[in-house]
């Protein structure tokens, strides 16, 4: 009994560190993401949900698994099973290469990519919580000017371009399954969303002299950072359809709607002028500006049998003159943010003791999206493809370790100025299932 107790208080420990450090991990270990469309906006918007969802390219809205955490839908929450507790952490890294029209350029970058729970708090009635990076921003861009009258007589203008930052989700609530007669059965849920963005951007101009080596001119830096806090809800439900009871064959079809919310964002500024030996701050400002977080559909389904899930996603948040992305850069717009995801997971034998390989869940998917930012009224695309593996960690196939890959290409040279490739790697772990903390022993 006390060694339980050791493995309870270890466990919530770990998660209670986990949990402030993916809180705040965006902001303090710098860039998590390395593309210059980040420049703009809120940031790359990132794939959510878990491991599992993520090897097979983010899929799975309609999925209900007693031993995998339903971060897409909270009505997934209702397969929770009695008398258990699951814990869900996971890290992801990223590879990126980018080639525009002066260049090319790569960057790797490490990050904590989910952390969640889930448990049950009556027959039927699942209660989840779980934290993703929503968003990502991470850039360095330099680049030069070039005027005549000036260059011949002073030198050229550079300019350097730094962003990092970006918004993290916490998601907590409730998913409850209303029995039905027959074959059909319908999962409802509700989740709580909690909004968190901090973003630094910077830009600094120096020109290069060329009259003397001694002779300099002073920068002028302008830096601004976002913060913001907000709140909002989702709602979910599943519906599920027994096909073939025999053959374990069903049919989950799946929907969830997040309402408009504005959130109030501050953005303090500050411009300095820097010499060799001392800067002057030049002027400073806190403002209060608005940026609309608009509608959110998603719809899904999935079709499953004793060994394998299919599944089909899509999602439609339409950002269309939500806010003004950019007071300088014209060509910079905002448009509808579409997301088409489609992903197979298959298990040949979950009950094989024989042969180990028989138990592991091999997952594949493909993802379309595009960026809710457009280039010179030009979409940003974005194709991938993803292979993984679920591995037991015990007997019973409770307990996974997942790993996955993510190869894909964001954005083209012709119609978006820059084509970025992209290499991801995540590992997530569903930790324990502790059947012997609902438990109360009459003996100790």
């Amino acid at each position: 009994m006390h060694y339980k107790k050791r493995n309870r208080v270890l466990v919530l420990s770990v998660f209670m560190i986990m949990t402030t450090f993916l809180a705040n991990g965006q902001q303090e270990s710098g860039m998590n993401v390395f593309s210059p469309y980040t420049m703009y906006g809120f940031g790359q918007m990132n794939t959510l949900g878990t491991a599992e969802n993520k090897a097979m390219s983010g899929a799975g809205l309609a999925s209900k698994s007693p031993i995998q955490l339903n971060g897409l839908n909270p009505a997934g929450l209702s397969a929770a099973p009695q008398k258990t507790f699951l814990f869900n952490f996971g890290i992801q890294g990223n590879n990126n290469y980018l080639k525009s029209g002066v260049g090319t350029s790569a960057s790797n970058k490490f990050n904590i990519s989910e952390l969640g729970f889930q448990f049950p708090i009556a027959k039927n009635l699942g209660f989840g919580f779980l934290m993703n990076p929503y968003s990502s921003v991470g850039y360095e861009v330099n680049e030069s000017s070039t005027f005549p009258d000036m260059s011949s007589d002073i030198g050229d203008i550079s300019h350097r371009h730094i962003g990092s930052g970006g918004m993290s989700l916490i998601k907590s609530g409730f998913g409850y399954e209303i029995p039905f007669k027959g074959n059909s059965k319908l999962s409802i849920g509700a989740n709580m969303l909690f909004y968190h963005q901090s973003i630094d951007r910077s830009s600094l101009t120096q020109i290069t002299s060329i009259v003397s080596p001694s002779t300099s001119y002073r920068s002028i830096e302008s830096m601004k950072s976002e913060y913001s806090t907000q709140a909002n809800y989702e709602l979910g439900l599943i519906y599920s359809l027994t096909l073939n009871k025999e053959k374990h064959q069903k049919l989950n079809i799946a929907a969830t709607f997040q309402p408009k919310v504005t959130f109030d964002i501050e953005e303090i500024g500050k411009v300095s002028s820097i010499g060799t030996s001392s800067s002057t701050v030049v002027s400073s400002s806190n403002i209060i500006t608005n940026m609309v977080m608009p509608d959110k559909y998603s719809v899904g389904a999935t079709y499953s049998t004793k060994s394998t899930e299919l599944s089909l996603d899509y999602i439609y948040q339409d950002f269309t003159g939500a806010y003004e992305v950019s007071k300088d850069n014209k060509s910079i717009g905002l448009g509808a943010y579409q997301d088409i995801r489609m992903g197979i997971s298959y298990t040949p034998n979950r009950a094989d003791i024989r042969n180990v390989f028989n138990r592991w869940a091999y997952r594949g998917g493909l993802r379309y999206s595009t960026s809710y930012l457009t280039v010179n009224n030009n979409k940003i695309k974005d194709f991938s493809l993803s292979l993984g593996l679920g591995i037991p960690l015990d007997q019973n196939g409770t307990t996974h370790m997942n790993v996955g890959i993510d190869l894909g290409q964001r954005g083209s040279v012709s119609t978006t100025s820059m084509s970025e490739k992209y290499f991801n790697v995540h590992v997530g772990v569903n930790l324990l299932v502790i059947r012997e903390w609902f438990i109360r022993h009459k003996f100790k």
